[in-house]
């Protein structure tokens, strides 16, 4: 006894659930656990799964997550971006670069990035502790300050990685929809990575003031909460 109104995607449902209260709304992004994009064509909502584009410049991280991951080859931006990816980037980069006796990392996680990122505790304590409930037996003597500290600047680059090249695909969807950004312009952004990871929101506002210069200005982020439920219900009621 269930009628089925609509079906939309995350990103449709945010762009929705944005423009419904902002008309200047015109592009909605997810950067959580996943990512993917969609924009206003004319009357009509364009998908683009950004997600599986591919022509970026890989590491050998981005290559060795690839290879083990259950779709090879595939979802290469996501890889680079999205929430379930960074942290098992950013422990493949320590596990190499760290010296042996950090002892090797295994379940590290995006939300781990962020607690780290975000540590100023003294001598990066609460870091240290962390990383200790993530590793066996071995090698837990060399936890030293500065291991802390490369440990914090693996995390940072990261997800500040993640954050550029966000904003450098939603700069290319901006100027393909208004070449000479001479419109107001906003995106609409719903995810976790967005919302709670630190400095990823600013960073990516930095990186558009760096394509766009003083235009970004007429790029506005703005954070839609829970916008595909939203724009979900909001779809369905249009379509009765």
């Amino acid at each position: 006894r269930v009628k089925v109104a609509a079906l939309a995607n995350d990103t449709v449902g945010t762009l929705v659930a944005k423009s419904y209260e902002d008309h200047d709304c015109d592009v909605a992004v997810i950067l959580g656990t996943g990512t993917n994009a969609c924009y206003l064509e004319g009357r009509m909502i364009i998908n683009t799964e950004w997600g599986n584009f591919d022509k970026l410049k890989s590491t050998r991280y981005d290559r060795a997550l690839d290879a083990s991951s259950n779709n090879p080859g595939q979802q290469i931006l996501e890889k680079m971006v999205s929430g379930l990816y960074l942290g098992e980037v950013a422990r493949l980069v320590m596990n190499d670069l760290i010296p042996a006796g950090f002892g090797r990392l295994e379940g590290f996680k995006t939300e781990h990035m962020s607690l780290i990122e975000a540590d100023a505790s003294p001598n990066l304590s609460k870091t240290a502790s962390l990383l200790r409930s993530l590793r066996g037996p071995k090698g837990r003597s060399n936890l030293d300050l500065s291991n802390r500290l490369l440990v914090k600047k693996i995390c940072r680059l990261v997800s500040r990685r993640a954050a550029r090249i966000s904003a450098a695909a939603m700069a290319a969807i901006v100027t393909r929809m208004d070449p000479k950004l001479v419109k107001k312009h906003t995106i609409a952004v719903d995810g976790a990575l967005y919302e709670r990871h630190p400095h990823f929101s600013s960073d990516i506002r930095k990186a558009l003031k760096e394509i766009f210069g003083k235009r970004a200005s007429r790029i506005k982020l703005s954070l839609a909460k829970d916008g595909s439920g939203i724009g979900a219900a909001i779809i369905a009621a249009s379509a009765r």
